[in-house]
């Protein structure tokens, strides 16, 4: 494939996931001059999950220039105009991450970025590939092979949370979800925590997620399952315990709002809830200027990833736009504004993280107290 020329003035970004989409259409649109040319190594996403979008991730620090594609982004993502949005600017959604990627890259397109399909493996090889360019975005992810050869093997911060498993799956016809006098009657019934995510309806179908909070000896007795590869609940190698609380709980969601999952849609998975942070956000590599956002720059969890990831993608966006250029003499000040407002960014982003983690431990020793006086 012919690697697209780019300027000195013009952008790279290594990462064609939501994040690193976002981040280029809104680099267009604060830098509308420039080339950007976006790196990604699968040709169609590789994830489905269900995310939560906050709607003023999607307007702090962005910007705007009201052409057709982007009023039609807004509505495919939201349902709702730009203008509706900014009025319901406190609101969440649930989305599947393969539809928010589909509309991005259709963005994307109609902004004149340019999508090349091609693995990058070192910071090295794509600076040969555009040896003109100054400006290099790292959007490759948590395991970030750029953050590691740019900042060492030492560059990230983390912070344990909680252990989580989680089953994804579909329901027919209109989102529904359970109650909180339900919810809490589930939890007195099962030995883990459990928690419900109800996504936006696509067709017929509406995605839901459970989340059980388990323990370490539970978490290390699961076999290996991803959310690129996960497992179906009749899966041999499910501890009885997971296994017997999931179909309770489906048995119970069905049972409570006559609705069942739709065959054949139920996937496991496990994760750890952690938070961590590179070192830095921004640095000089030789005369070219290399910034971190989403994944690898820093993450969190519950339902913070994207957002976090969008907000920082704005905002850098946002101090290209008054750098007034991308010359290397301009570039050791754009890196030190950016790696000024990390500090900031993290603290903001970790303390919300920790105060729904303290929700969630107190929820659990609520429940721990009251199965101990009514067994």
């Amino acid at each position: 494939m012919r690697v697209p020329t780019v300027r000195a003035n013009d952008i790279v970004v290594v990462g064609a996931g939501p994040v690193g989409l976002w981040t280029a259409i809104q680099l267009k649109k604060r830098y509308a001059g420039a080339n950007i040319v976006i790196y990604e190594r699968h040709e169609v996403y590789q994830r489905f999950h269900v995310l939560r979008l906050d709607h003023w991730s999607l307007l702090l620090y962005g910007a705007f220039n009201r052409q057709p594609w982007e009023q039609a982004f807004y509505q495919d993502v939201t349902g709702k105009s730009v203008g509706r949005v900014r009025l319901a600017f406190s609101r969440s959604l649930y989305i599947r991450t393969n539809d928010l990627e589909t509309a991005l890259r259709a963005y994307a397109s109609h902004e004149g970025l340019t999508l090349v399909n091609r693995k990058i493996s070192s910071a090295a090889e794509v600076q040969a590939l555009h040896p003109g360019c100054t400006m290099f975005v790292a959007a490759d992810g948590a395991h970030s092979v750029l953050r590691q050869e740019l900042l060492g093997s030492d560059a990230v911060t983390r912070h344990d949370l909680q252990r989580v498993v989680e089953l994804k799956f579909e329901t027919v016809g209109e989102p529904r979800r359970l109650s909180l006098r339900q919810l809490w009657q589930l939890n007195r019934r099962l030995p883990f925590t459990v928690t419900e995510h109800v996504g936006r309806k696509k067709g017929e179908a509406t995605p839901v997620t459970l989340r059980l909070l388990v323990d370490r000896a539970t978490y290390d007795a699961l076999p290996e399952m991803s959310f690129k590869s996960p497992l179906s609940l009749g899966h041999t190698g499910l501890p009885a315990s997971i296994r017997d609380s999931v179909t309770a709980y489906l048995e119970f969601r069905e049972a409570e709002l006559r609705t069942a999952a739709i065959p054949n849609s139920s996937r496991l998975s496990k994760l750890p809830l952690h938070l961590y942070a590179a070192k830095n956000f921004a640095v000089l590599h030789g005369s070219r200027a290399w910034f971190l956002v989403g994944d690898a720059a820093m993450g969190v969890p519950y339902f913070r990833s994207l957002n976090c990831g969008m907000l920082l993608g704005s905002r850098l966006a946002m101090l290209v736009g008054r750098n007034g250029g991308l010359e290397p003499k301009k570039l050791p000040k754009l890196v030190a504004r950016f790696e000024r407002r990390r500090a900031v960014h993290v603290a903001v982003e970790f303390n919300i993280a920790r105060a729904k983690d303290g929700v969630l431990n107190l929820f659990k020793s609520v429940r721990a107290a009251v199965a101990s006086a009514h067994p």
